[in-house]
């Protein structure tokens, strides 16, 4: 059975934003006939909108919408939603806390496979802690040792284990294991990654053998 509170926020949300209120109303259809397939393709189309991702508003749906049905769609896109609602958020901290949160729903829930997107949500909470100056060397190295266990993982789990390792290692100097985590992050991406790759690999002074870098990339298993 719908909640009504999440008819309510809906219908809440198509007067306070005319200009979405036709996705919204479709949001509302899928949910009410329960079409979580399709419900969950509106979404995933809505977050790449600009309509949708003004203020807190992907923070607002992911918890007065999302959240309601939860369990019924596949948790590692689940998982994609929080961290992209979590960057909506004011502050590191508060996106840190927010995906705390997700993870600790996702905990409680029984009989239901959530390894791989525990392990994402925890990689982006690592990396909002780098963000705001923690240490979260603990954190990264135990979703690395989690990932080598792990068999037919989805790409973007391993991506977020190896690009939050670059991160760390670029902070603490160890280019060595810098130059290796962007070249498994590399592997787990399409080339639109490429640009941002390279900006930071140029910004941590490590520019001279980012062309090396790329052609082994190119030819990785996963690279598109």
């Amino acid at each position: 059975m719908a909640s009504p509170k999440a008819i309510d926020f809906l219908e809440g949300l198509q007067s306070q934003h005319p200009d979405i209120a036709g996705d919204v109303a479709e949001m509302a259809g899928f949910y009410q006939r329960k079409l979580w397939h399709q419900l969950t393709l509106k979404i995933e189309a809505c977050f790449g909108s600009p309509g949708f991702n003004r203020g807190d508003l992907p923070v607002q749906l992911f918890q007065h919408f999302i959240s309601d049905f939860a369990q019924k769609i596949n948790l590692l896109k689940l998982a994609h939603f929080a961290v992209h609602a979590s960057k909506y958020q004011t502050s590191a901290a508060l996106s840190m806390e927010f995906l705390e949160s997700v993870v600790a729903q996702l905990r409680g829930m029984k009989g239901v496979k959530v390894a791989e997107p525990l392990l994402f949500l925890n990689m982006h909470i690592a990396q909002y802690k780098l963000e705001t100056g923690d240490d979260a060397k603990v954190l990264i190295e135990s979703g690395k040792d989690e990932l080598a266990t792990m068999s037919g993982t989805d790409p973007s789990v391993s991506a977020a284990v190896h690009y939050v390792a670059s991160l760390h290692y670029k902070r603490i100097a160890d280019f060595a294991e810098f130059y290796r985590s962007t070249l498994m992050y590399l592997s787990f991406v399409s080339s639109d990654a490429l640009p941002e790759v390279r900006a930071g690999m140029v910004h941590a002074g490590c520019s001279m053998h980012m062309d090396r870098l790329m052609r082994h990339a190119a030819h990785a298993p996963g690279f598109m």
